[in-house]
């Protein structure tokens, strides 16, 4: 049976032309340039650069402890001494913006008042190692408004010698602080809200030591789910790009996957014998951060529609430690010795020298 020519050459030519876009949007990261470096506001080592919903950046220096931010021409400029291990945390567009530091102490910025809220101050036995926010939802109609946001932050709490798990949810309106028991023996590194603004499924997922926990019920109650059974690295960090796919990261290079919404996970090949201590989703590129033990590190991307991370060469050995995306669509990364780079879409390149409002006119 013989097939016409011509519709052979126009499948071939189809085929090409899906491979082509295929490599693509694997290869050229979303349309960004190559990082480029941009005068920080001090040359010393810097931790977390995060930006609120109204446009405004912030960047915390902890060999300082000073934290930033940036004016109306995007300059950096000195907003606080805090002094102590700070972090900014924030999850996403939408999203609450927290600082996290000594003491078990978390604030939130308030975009309104254009200031910082101390929410919760455990005490000196109480480390605070991530915070998550969940939205509460309010009928109105046939449709959902979201009016409040439950806080749940996860961290350890210390007797001695001894350290016990620690995580703690505020449930909105005016119920306070509650704490949440876990079947873990260790402390808890990071939380995660796999589905924040879906009314019905939005599972809270946490990481203690090489396990991961699930609660299905606004972080009421938690249980084991299922990982590798040889994976007995500790795990770091978890994102979730949707209600299917997710990844957590964490030591000797360990990358966990899931296309189950969470309820059972794989490991990747490992790239690196390094320690992943982040993963943070941008759009539709995954960044990673590792740490090599000696005070250095690297920067690891990979497609949501790939599974291979690609190391990323940065000039002077430079070590990152966080990424970010402002308001206008640009990724930021800051890190070790004062590095403060910016990312930008190809057609933005010619203004990136030129001074621009964080405040969009309205």
């Amino acid at each position: 049976m013989k097939f016409p020519t011509r519709h052979i050459t126009r499948s071939i030519a189809a085929i090409l032309i899906v491979v082509a876009a295929l490599s693509a949007f694997a290869k050229d990261s979303e349309g960004y340039n190559e990082w480029k470096r941009v005068d920080p506001p001090a040359w010393r080592d810097l931790s977390s650069i995060e930006f609120s919903g109204d446009g405004t950046g912030w960047l915390y220096s902890p060999e300082s402890g000073i934290l930033y931010r940036t004016d109306e021409v995007q300059r950096w400029i000195r907003h606080e001494k805090l002094g102590g291990d700070w972090k900014l945390v924030r999850d996403g567009d939408k999203l609450p913006l927290f600082l996290i530091g000594p003491k078990g102490e978390i604030r939130v910025y308030l975009e309104e008042q254009q200031e910082w809220a101390p929410v919760y101050h455990g005490g000196p036995a109480i480390t605070i190692n991530d915070v998550a926010a969940l939205p509460v939802a309010k009928a109105e109609g046939g449709s959902y408004t979201w009016n409040s946001y439950a806080i749940i932050a996860v961290g350890e709490e210390r007797y001695g010698t001894r350290v016990e798990p620690h995580i703690i949810a505020f449930q909105p309106p005016a119920r306070g602080w509650r704490e949440v028991q876990i079947d873990a023996t260790s402390a808890i590194n990071t939380v995660a809200v796999r589905n924040p603004f879906s009314v019905g499924d939005r599972s809270v997922f946490v990481a203690a030591d090489s396990s991961i926990y699930v609660s299905t019920d606004d972080a009421f109650s938690f249980r084991k789910v299922n990982t590798p059974v040889y994976q007995n690295d500790m795990l770091r960090d978890i994102t979730f790009y949707d209600r299917d796919r997710g990844w957590a990261v964490g030591d000797d290079g360990t990358l966990l996957w899931t296309t189950s919404g969470g309820q059972s996970w794989y490991d990747n090949p490992r790239q690196t014998r390094d320690d992943f201590v982040a993963i943070k989703l941008l759009g539709w590129t995954l960044f990673v951060l590792s740490d090599d033990r000696h005070n250095g590190g690297d920067l690891w991307t990979m497609s949501i529609s790939d599974d291979r991370l690609k190391r990323v060469d940065l000039p002077h050995n430079d070590t990152p430690r966080s990424v970010a995306l402002d308001w206008r669509g640009r990724r930021w990364m800051a890190g070790d010795r004062g590095i403060l780079y910016i990312q930008s879409k190809f057609d933005d390149d010619d203004r990136l020298s030129e001074p621009m409002r964080i405040f969009p006119d309205r």
